[in-house]
């Protein structure tokens, strides 16, 4: 059910916390240093599910076919994995990368060149 409307999900394995009880457990104030169990859930992997009848899959394969070192491609790759981490509840560990590509992507959408800087205000 997770992947009807989404391009991709990442879910916890087996012993794995999900996104929502990984954030309760790092946000414990009187946690053990060295807590084994923390330890090793905090380590499992998560899954990446992806739907490939998805046409934003569709079409990021069909691109990453076309432009395989692109870096447009790669980073569109990464914000499908880091939307679909977050969509899950995970947190995304590079938080202003996540960001600067999301811009990127703004810009390209509304035909802004990725260089052109904000207006300096006159009165300042």
């Amino acid at each position: 059910d997770r992947l009807m409307d989404s391009p991709a999900a990442l879910v916890a394995s087996t012993y794995a916390w999900s996104g929502n009880m990984e954030r309760i457990m790092r946000a414990q104030a009187y946690q053990k240093a060295d807590d084994p169990s923390q330890g090793f859930y905090g380590s499992q992997k998560q899954i990446l599910e992806i739907n490939p009848r998805h046409p934003v899959v569709k079409e990021l394969r069909v691109k990453a076919e076309k432009e395989k070192d692109a870096q447009a491609t790669k980073d569109l790759a990464m914000v499908l994995l880091e939307t679909a981490t977050l969509r899950s509840g995970f947190q995304i560990r590079d938080s202003a990368g996540f960001a600067t590509r999301v811009e990127s992507l703004l810009r390209k959408s509304l035909d802004i060149p990725l260089d052109e800087k904000a207006e300096v205000d006159e009165e300042d």
